[in-house]
């Protein structure tokens, strides 16, 4: 199993104890939706500081990074389609009613309940993921840079209905998400980050916008050492940028 793969077990399992069952699938569809660059680069990180890592104890601190940005993703996604507005909206224009059909009155009540339904789980899942991303990180190195990517993003988004350039908003979360990776990969092996991985990060985060690059899209181009024959293939340090699109 590649190092993606392995990943995104560790994140999925990480909120395997969340009940209810529907609440808990609503994660999983979340971290299955998203790039797995943001765990990927946290153990990508650890191995170019120590590459004699454990990899397991830094795939666990991986998934605190992953979930925190699947978590703040979603946020931000909601934050801007108002899912309760846009579900009603799409129930009064897109259903024609007549005066005294019961039946399409309670047709486009049970898809406004339901629409409302999953907004509501979307919004609790997207707390779930933040928390328990944090509650990951929170006795590491890396806690203090975990805080200042959440508060930022929060400030960001308060902000961002009055900026000139939305879009470049919303994509400091990116840019801040790939620089919490990089600590916290290197606070789990007490080193501090390697420099051709924090540059690897911005490289990521100047090409991403809000969406960022699948990890196998940039994997092979990072300077770590193979581990357990799950390691990219690198280069050399002073070349990790190269090939990433």
């Amino acid at each position: 199993m590649d190092r993606v793969a392995r990943c995104r077990r560790t994140v999925r399992e990480a909120v395997a104890d969340v009940s209810p069952p529907p609440l808990r699938r609503r994660l999983y569809d979340e971290i299955d939706a998203n790039a797995l660059t943001p765990a990927v680069l946290t153990v990508e990180s650890a191995l170019a500081a120590d590459p004699s890592a454990d990899l397991a104890a830094v795939r666990e601190l991986a998934a605190g990074t992953q979930l925190i940005y699947d978590g703040l993703a979603l946020t931000r996604e909601l934050a801007h389609v108002t899912p309760w507005s846009d579900a009603e909206s799409e129930v009064d224009g897109g259903v024609e009613t007549h005066a005294g059909d019961d039946a399409d009155t309670h047709a486009d009540t049970d898809v406004t309940v339901e629409a409302d339904a999953d907004a509501d789980l979307a919004i609790v899942a997207a707390d779930v993921l933040v928390a328990r991303g944090f509650s990951i990180l929170s006795r590491t190195d890396a806690a203090d840079r975990a805080v200042e990517t959440i508060q930022a993003f929060g400030r960001d988004q308060t902000t961002r209905r009055d900026a000139a350039d939305p879009g470049a908003i919303d994509a400091r979360l990116e840019r801040d998400v790939l620089e919490l990776a990089v600590e916290t990969g290197a606070a789990a092996v007490s080193k501090p980050p390697a420099p051709a991985l924090s540059d690897l990060a911005a490289t990521l985060a100047d090409r991403a916008d809000t969406t960022l690059p699948p990890a196998e899209r940039w994997l092979h181009t990072s300077d770590a050492t193979t581990v357990d024959g799950l390691a990219s293939d690198g280069g050399a340090a002073d070349h990790v940028t190269e090939g990433v699109e």
